[in-house]
């Protein structure tokens, strides 16, 4: 009797419990089981198993996968899976577990892990502490209100972006070349220990400055949906993209971005902008929805006249071209009367008319929207007829340069 129970529990050890029975047919259709799912598999048949995909094979529970002790490759994603412990999995390097419904996930102990997808599930925590030879990391789409990558020091791609991070600390992360990190809650971002980033995109957080001057093999910026007021990229002279839509600028200069193939800046306050980097005529450009801007400077103005129209949606109607807009754009402009030289307008605010002085040439009045209602050749403007607002004085002198003022209608 005491043999049998001997040989009873050596036949027991022998073998895995795998209760999903859709798990134990995707190890049956592998060859790693025989027959019909019965609950069980004989582990030697997986104990030496290096790669593991059962992705889309509407799994729910991985039970069974910590007998897999050599396991170095494993793909389950799009399944039903709530939890998943790959604790005893320690020579795992590579884990692809996207599009579950995971509401938490430690590899802490899975130090050989070199690359981790778990995009779009539900964590709300996600320990990669003992992770440390990880090089790429892709965790967006979840729930995290942290993500603590600190002694990840190795990672070279971070994608975080759709969560609901409202800091993240990457200053460990010296070898980071790509960083997504848009659409979380973050509002402020310290890059300046990452000099070797190539891509950053941090889009729809709500960050106030911006300092990118250690990053200069920055290739693409994203910085759109945020609240900066100011941004420097004069030592980013590799950028080829830069998004900034919907911030709060009021001046940006690209004229040492030479490789520059895209700019994107709608919707700020811009009032000073200058393209001229000797690269502008190979550049996709638009700079919408800044009723402020009224003097673009650019290294060819027939170009960018013909190229960079109200049609195309590259610019507002109170927006021109200029070689020589005198107006130094720096990270200190606040407005336009800030130019090297400006001109009065008195009264202002004012009922009627108001009249410029300082300066002669050609006035056209427009609204807020950049629709021209006026021009004049004279220095009296009349507002008579004008409905209550903001409007926008744009004068170009004798000499063709461009300054403009606001005028305020009661």
């Amino acid at each position: 009797l005491f043999t049998a129970v001997l040989l009873s529990q050596a036949i027991t050890a022998q073998t895995t419990l795998i209760p999903d029975a859709n798990f134990e047919q995707a190890l049956i259709n592998l060859g790693y089981d025989t027959g019909t799912p019965d609950g069980s598999v004989l582990t030697a048949n997986i104990s030496s198993v290096i790669t593991l995909s059962i992705a889309n094979k509407n799994i729910s529970d991985l039970t069974g996968i910590e007998d897999f002790i050599v396991l170095g490759y494993l793909a389950c994603s799009n399944n039903l899976l709530t939890s998943l412990d790959v604790s005893n999995n320690t020579a795992l390097t590579t884990l692809y577990c996207s599009n579950n419904l995971l509401t938490s996930l430690d590899v802490s102990n899975n130090t050989a892990l070199y690359y981790l997808e778990c995009i779009y599930n539900q964590l709300t925590s996600l320990d990669v502490s003992g992770a440390t030879a990880l090089v790429s990391l892709k965790g967006y789409g979840n729930q995290l209100t942290s993500l603590d990558v600190s002694l990840n020091t190795a990672l070279t791609t971070l994608y975080c972006s759709s969560n609901q991070l409202t800091s993240l600390d990457v200053s460990q992360n010296p070898a980071i070349v790509t960083l997504f990190c848009a659409y979380n809650q973050l509002t402020n971002l310290d890059v300046s220990q990452n000099t070797a980033i190539l891509n950053l995109y941090c889009n729809f957080n709500q960050l106030t400055s911006l300092d990118v001057s250690q990053n200069t093999a920055l290739v693409v910026l994203g910085y759109k949906n945020n609240q900066l007021t100011s941004l420097d990229v004069s030592q980013n002279t590799a950028l080829v993209s830069l998004f900034g839509e919907g911030n709060q600028l009021t001046s940006l200069d690209v004229s040492q971005n030479t490789a520059l193939t895209y700019l994107g800046c709608d919707s700020n306050q811009l009032n000073c902008l200058n393209v001229k980097n000797g690269n502008s005529m190979n550049m996709n450009f638009r700079a919408t929805n800044n009723p402020n801007l009224t003097c673009i400077e650019v290294d060819d103005v027939a170009y960018a006249t013909t190229n960079w129209t109200i049609a195309n949606g590259s610019i507002d109607g109170t927006a021109s071209f200029s070689t020589d807009c005198n107006n130094p754009c720096s990270s200190s402009t606040t407005g336009i009367a800030e130019y090297g030289h400006s001109f009065n307008l008195y009264p202002n605010p004012t009922t009627s008319i108001v009249t410029a002085d300082g300066i002669k040439g050609t006035f056209e009045l427009f609204n807020i929207l950049g629709k021209l209602m006026q021009t004049s050749k004279t220095n009296t403007i009349d507002l008579t007829q004008l409905a209550r607002g903001i409007y926008l004085l744009k004068a170009t002198d004798e000499q063709g340069r461009v300054y403009s003022q606001k005028i305020i209608k009661e």
